[in-house]
């Protein structure tokens, strides 16, 4: 295990970065508000890979409320290394106020990450055509990809100043990203 530099409030000559994220009196104090006591002899029993991955895992079968305790247990140790840094740098907030912190980031976390879940990427609105100016063409294009840029597609309408329908496109273009398909679509209505 790498050590690290002494932490001031333990007095510890070296510490570990498991001491600091979980057996440092501070660290313990925010642990034991978040799990059951009947989970304290396992979750403090093991070392630092194995218990950074059942945690995250949630091998513990935890639940914090809203939040789910991959999430909450992440934010924790996060918080806790800022609150070692800050001990070191400043002065270091007690075991309520890092507790509090880390309650709060990690239900804003869960709450943003399901309204990002629950919304839908397309957004429906009411288009209406404007034919061009007496005389002119219009070409109205567009060009989609999918989310990770496998494929990519564009089409366009030209339409005379009446509205009259005079050519249309698609195409398949392969790989690609949203603006190069729109670019694209462009290019070839042009």
């Amino acid at each position: 295990m790498k050590q690290v530099a002494p932490f001031v409030d333990c007095g510890d000559s070296q510490e570990s970065v498991l001491h600091i994220l979980r057996d440092c009196p501070i660290a313990t104090g925010v642990w034991l508000n978040l799990i059951p006591s009947s989970c304290s002899y396992q979750f403090f029993g093991m070392e630092l890979t194995e218990w950074v991955l059942a945690s995250l895992r949630n091998k513990f079968a935890l639940n914090s409320g809203t939040v789910d305790w991959g999430v909450m247990f992440a934010v924790a140790c996060w918080f806790l290394w800022k609150n070692r840094n800050k001990t070191i740098f400043q002065q270091s907030p007690a075991t309520e106020e890092v507790l509090r912190r880390a309650e709060c980031f990690a239900i804003s976390l869960c709450n943003a990450i399901k309204m990002e879940s629950t919304s839908t990427t397309s957004r429906s609105f009411q288009v209406k055509y404007r034919p061009p100016c007496h005389g002119w063409i219009k070409i109205n294009t567009d060009g989609v990809a999918n989310v990770n840029g496998i494929w990519s597609a564009i089409g366009g309408v030209l339409r005379d100043s009446y509205g009259k329908w005079i050519a249309g496109y698609r195409r398949f273009i392969g790989r690609g990203s949203v603006l190069t398909a729109e670019l694209w679509a462009i290019l070839h209505g042009l």
